[in-house]
């Protein structure tokens, strides 16, 4: 037998169907006159004849994956598209709470890390659901960015990243730190709040312009 042609045949009436032989110490399961898995050093290849791992799927023409399915279009996919390489990993069901949630210690006391909230699409770190587009809830109060370089939090309006929006930046080469409006207009103004729970007071304003007011816009 070859990995394409069995040597063992469950049935005369098929005798492309079977076991084979791709190597050394590889046995192959055949279907059809086509290799669909082989096994070999307590390791499973589908698409290949020498896994590297427990499970390797390889296919260099399409997209390749794995689907976990409960009923039609109700499971998910953790799957590689051949056309652009991108890894994706999908709930298939389709309802506002087919989240996607990633867990730690399950084999004790599960601790979910982050959720994926399938209704808003917001992101959730330290909480199952998140009412902005990412919530972080936490123990310690800090969130950390260090890159060795510039570094800080951007957020823009509808991709504009450079154009629209507010950063919180520490410049590494002299230490300082910096809050900036990046809209190019005497409107875009800075405003510092309190009781923003509730009733907000407006405490400082900076203006676009430059002017500075306390208790004052």
């Amino acid at each position: 037998g070859t990995s394409t042609a069995p040597n063992i045949i469950p049935s005369i009436d098929d005798p492309d169907t079977g076991l084979g032989w791709a190597g050394s110490n590889i046995l192959s399961l055949i279907a059809g006159g086509t290799n669909v898995m082989n096994i070999t050093a307590g390791n499973v290849g589908i698409g290949t004849t020498g896994p590297s791992s427990k499970l390797h799927l390889l296919d260099a023409s399409n997209d390749v994956g794995i689907k976990i399915e409960q009923s039609a279009n109700v499971g998910g996919n953790i799957w590689w598209d051949n056309g652009i390489g991108d890894l994706y990993i999908d709930n298939m069901w389709n309802s506002a709470d087919a989240d996607i949630i990633f867990r730690s210690k399950t084999s004790g006391t599960p601790v979910v890390m982050m959720t994926l909230d399938g209704g808003t699409g917001g992101v959730g770190i330290g909480t199952t659901a998140p009412n902005t587009q990412l919530e972080i809830v936490g123990t310690t109060g800090t969130m950390q960015f260090n890159t060795g370089t510039n570094y800080g939090l951007l957020m823009a309006n509808n991709g504009a990243l450079t154009s629209v929006g507010t950063k919180y930046w520490y410049d590494v080469s002299n230490g300082d730190a910096y809050i900036d409006n990046l809209w190019d207009n005497n409107l875009g103004d800075i405003f510092f709040s309190t009781k923003a729970g509730g009733t907000a007071v407006n405490a400082v304003t900076i203006q676009g312009s430059g002017n500075v007011g306390i208790g004052t816009t």
